[in-house]
């Protein structure tokens, strides 16, 4: 099976030549354009027949980000990915304020083309059936090593597996709790760098006074408390990958510098005249819109550029609920193994999982689910799903050290559930001699072990019958 879903516009004939080679050897036959003209034309005349639009930078007739701007004026939802022999900054900025999905230096042109046609393969053959979704799961779990079966995150799987194999700065953008880090340790992974260090750094949380010293490291003396030299993160991931998570967190007088030491791969200690080289790959995270932080003056509109060359937008749960179940009932699968119990969602709490909006996306999720899975039985219902969300926003709203009442329930069951286990202990396994340490019936005993699933109902029948 073909798919003719790629148009390449370059005025050179020969690179459209090997365009085509590349895509072919995919199954993917490319409609070639050399005149930049003729080809807005022709979409204009076809604006759905096209997912990926391959275009040159340098082009006599028209510049690429022309072309690139007409393109997504006709049908934003192309695919464009601009090829220039010029990766001056000043190139990627124009490519990308005009919309370029993606920019690729011509110095790596084949090696590109050859992931892009694995992407225009697997991105855009029959989304809808159910093969195509195992296909998802499959491709999910192998690239992001996450559970999933949507569209939207298989996109982003191609995107990871395409990101990769280059060089390139990546900026992965999306709301808080959507796993940007596991993203970044996917790009990791499946790069050529994946036997050196993946270091992450958290830029919100180290002091604006040390974020210097930690990042690139100090001299012995070089200010009050540095007793010993210390290698920075930089150092740390020389050959692998460094993830700089909330990078809109970074202080705009710092900004300059981290600026520098991507242009020039090298870094400077606190305290020393003597610049390192570092062979690090860069991958930025956060939550925050940084073109709207740019126009506000908070990040350095040269920095946001210089990470922004491939970027990733993660999808808000609410946005693939497809996924939604797939990570519900693997994180119970996780715990079950964890504790050697067999519980399971009801068809009713999957519902209600499944039609929640999880405005805490996959992080409040999981929250959600382990408190369930602690404070109830094999069966873990609608009901204790609806507590534990209601729960999780009443800690959400208490801000100033008050408890909430979800809080003292919590609590007090949790403390049922240990004397439980303890009483156990302490009367070697002796059920009836566990119940009288409780001041409780034997049935009783037997039946609230049930509820908190530290027994199964077969193991707790037997032992009646004793």
């Amino acid at each position: 099976m073909t798919f003719r879903n790629v148009i390449a516009i370059d005025d050179d004939s020969l690179a459209g030549e090997a365009i085509k080679m590349v895509f072919s050897k995919k199954g993917i036959s490319v409609d070639f354009f050399d005149s930049p003209k003729k080809a807005i034309l022709h979409i204009k005349e076809h604006p759905r027949k096209y997912k990926m639009a391959i275009v040159d930078f340098q082009m006599k007739e028209e510049s690429g980000d022309e072309v690139v701007k007409q393109i997504k004026k006709i049908n934003g939802s192309i695919l464009t990915v601009v090829l220039s022999g010029d990766d001056s900054l000043e190139t990627i900025k124009k490519c990308q304020e005009v919309g370029a999905d993606n920019f690729y230096s011509k110095g790596h042109a084949l090696e590109n083309l050859a992931l892009l046609s694995e992407v225009a393969k697997d991105k855009y053959a029959s989304e809808s059936s159910e093969e195509a979704k195992e296909l998802n799961e499959q491709k999910i779990e192998s690239i992001l090593s996450l559970k999933g079966r949507s569209n939207e995150l298989a996109r982003v799987a191609d995107l990871v597996k395409t990101f990769s194999n280059t060089e390139e700065p990546v900026l992965i953008q999306g709301a808080s709790g959507t796993g940007k880090e596991r993203i970044a340790k996917a790009i990791h992974n499946n790069s050529k760098r994946n036997k050196k260090s993946f270091i992450a750094v958290n830029c919100g949380a180290i002091p604006e006074n040390l974020l210097e010293s930690e990042l690139f490291g100090h001299e012995k003396g070089s200010f009050t408390g540095a007793t010993n030299a210390k290698a920075g993160k930089f150092l740390a991931a020389d050959g692998g990958t460094i993830f700089l998570d909330e990078i809109g967190e970074m202080p705009l007088d710092f900004q300059v510098k981290l600026l520098r030491v991507l242009q020039e791969k090298e870094v400077t200690p606190v305290g020393s005249n003597r610049s390192m080289k570092v062979n690090f790959r860069v991958v930025a995270a956060t939550n925050r819109n940084l073109k709207e932080e740019v126009r506000n003056g908070n990040f350095r509109e040269d920095l946001f550029y210089r990470l922004n060359i491939l970027p990733i937008e993660i999808p808000a749960l609410v946005k693939r609920r497809e996924d939604i179940v797939s990570i519900a009932n693997f994180i119970i699968d996780e715990k079950n193994k964890e504790t050697t119990q067999a519980k399971k969602l009801t068809d009713e709490a999957l519902g209600i999982i499944k039609s929640y909006d999880w405005p805490g996306n996959v992080r409040q999720l999981e929250a959600v689910l382990k408190r369930a899975y602690v404070l109830n039985g094999v069966s873990i219902n609608g009901k204790a799903i609806e507590q534990q969300i209601e729960c999780n926003k009443a800690e959400n709203s208490y801000k100033h050290g008050i408890q909430s009442w979800c809080d003292l329930e919590n609590e007090f069951l949790e403390r049922q559930r240990g004397l439980l286990e303890e009483s156990l202990k302490l009367s070697k396994g002796n059920k009836r001699d566990a119940a009288k340490m409780l001041n409780l019936k034997y049935t009783t005993y037997v039946s609230k072990r049930l509820k908190f699933g530290l027994d199964s109902k077969t193991k707790s029948t037997n032992e009646k019958t004793l």
